[in-house]
């Protein structure tokens, strides 16, 4: 690909502005990437969307570009509202089908890989704000922390879910990519169709909104993490359960983005006319349609929304901070040299303190035996209960981590049992893929096995058996 020397500056404000809870969206594609698996004849989805990251996650905030205060004060704030439903994603699945046809080019790779780091957005925001459905995030923690009111909720959660990533979560993935790709041509065309042939958004409008979603992403880095105490304190709920509640949890809105890629597939690779699409994306079903498809009752309808947004402090950062540079058929968005050594500093200081707490540690205070397992989002030890061990006076531990999961068979769970009689386990550090003594493991995916466990004698035969909670057996069919 030929990239071009020129440097644009931008016109973007130097202060505040608001952001798209650009860390979470991100973080759930790239929770949602960890168990995917999609292969279509030559072409290997999941190794397409590792090898162009920097379309990728470009994609993943990018329905939120053009709303209000982001760009132009929100003179485009309807291209935005239109960008998170179902009819945009299937006009940009004919554009790639008319405009590239396979074996794509790299320039129609990166548009694809764009295509589903957004389509991963417009999911989440109907779990995250209960957009035609009951019990999503936003609306449950409003009624448990502000007393009914969504509103508030609104106000501390879009911002709180970025603090609570940035942390939280090991977002190295995202620190270590330095550039982001927009596919500015090909939105423009895309737009150009889904309005009718009109011309809606320019080109250099494509850039600016991106470059200011770019810059607000780097405001997040330096500025979120510290605010934890503050939103930590203002909603216990949102603490406890921002990655495991049930519909709107990161874990929830990563797997739907896994379901709507397995449809966006099927449409890019045999048309949008095998699925049914509604408006709302949570509902595309590419079961063939037939003549009894029913209508979609009101809530499935288009529902207004905002999307994960939240105001970021961009820390200092001015209008010369984002560099952007040309490409064939799009641009790359990169920080400034200026830019580099704040994030670079900000590092430094991360791991010194890291090495300060872990100096500070006194050796009594060192556990005798730590367990770890291969799957990073396994929530290991989420449950946990001991039982004695039939014939000796020894203890064993059963551990649960219904987050377990493996490459196109997410949060199936597992159940870890240690003996107390391993004598080997009670010390140093210990994979419990290869050294547990029991490993009990959940059937199907989503299943969340060893979400609780317990130890008791179910059948009164004087030996304790272990019972295990798995509470979405079933949900993979289950529509909202």
């Amino acid at each position: 690909m030929n990239i071009c020397s020129l440097i644009f500056i931008l016109s973007v404000m130097c202060h505040d502005v608001t952001g798209c809870g650009i860390t979470t969206h991100i973080e759930i594609a790239h929770r949602a990437t960890q168990y995917f698996r999609d292969t279509r004849g030559s072409i290997d989805y999941k190794q397409l969307i590792l090898d162009n990251q920097d379309a990728f996650q470009a994609g993943n905030p990018y329905p939120d570009a053009y709303y209000d205060t982001i760009c132009q004060g929100g003179k485009f704030h309807s291209v935005s509202e239109d960008t998170h439903w179902a009819p945009f994603l299937t006009t940009t699945i004919q554009y790639i089908r008319d405009h590239y046809p396979q074996p794509w080019s790299q320039d129609a790779k990166k548009l694809v890989v764009f295509l589903l780091g957004f389509a991963s957005h417009q999911v989440a925001d109907v779990s995250w704000h209960s957009l035609g459905i009951d019990q999503g995030f936003l609306t449950t923690m409003g009624d448990i922390n502000f007393f009914g009111s969504f509103p508030d909720a609104h106000s501390v959660g879009d911002e709180g879910g970025d603090v609570l990533s940035e942390a939280e979560l090991d977002l190295q993935y995202i620190d270590t990519l330095t550039n982001w790709y927009v596919p500015v041509k090909d939105l423009y065309e895309i737009y150009k169709i889904y309005y009718n042939n009109t011309v809606i958004l320019q080109e250099d409008v494509i850039v600016e909104c991106t470059a200011i979603l770019f810059l607000a992403r780097l405001g997040e880095k330096l500025a979120l993490s510290k605010l934890y105490m503050d939103y930590s304190s203002k909603s216990p709920f949102m603490v406890e359960e921002f990655e495991s509640y049930f519909l709107g949890g990161v874990d929830d809105m990563a797997s739907w983005s896994q379901r709507l890629w397995h449809d966006t597939i099927d449409m890019l690779e045999n048309g949008t006319d095998v699925c049914d699409v509604p408006n709302n994306p949570i509902y595309i079903n590419c079961s063939r349609i037939t003549a009894s498809t029913k209508p979609l009752p009101p809530g499935r309808r288009k529902t207004p929304l905002q999307g994960l947004r939240s105001k970021i402090n961009l820390h200092g950062l001015d209008k010369q901070d984002v560099k952007v540079t040309s490409s064939t058929r799009g641009v790359y968005l990169s920080p400034a040299d200026s830019v580099k050594e704040q994030l670079q500093t900000i590092s430094e200081r991360v791991r010194e303190k890291e090495r300060r707490i872990k100096s500070l540690s006194g050796k009594d205070e060192r556990p005798t035996s730590t367990f770890h397992v291969g799957d990073p989002y396994a929530r290991l030890g989420q449950s946990m209960t001991k039982s004695e061990h039939y014939g000796t006076k020894t203890e064993d531990l059963i551990l649960g981590a219904p987050g377990y999961g493996k490459e196109g068979q997410a949060q199936t769970g597992r159940v870890y049992v240690i003996y107390g009689t391993n004598q080997v386990l009670h010390n140093g550090s210990h994979d419990l893929d290869k050294e547990a003594d029991v490993i009990l493991q959940g059937f199907n995916e989503g299943d969340k096995f060893g979400t609780d466990v317990a130890a008791l004698d179910i059948n009164l035969d004087g030996i304790m058996d272990i019972a295990v909670s798995a509470p979405s057996v079933g949900s993979r069919n289950l529509t909202y």
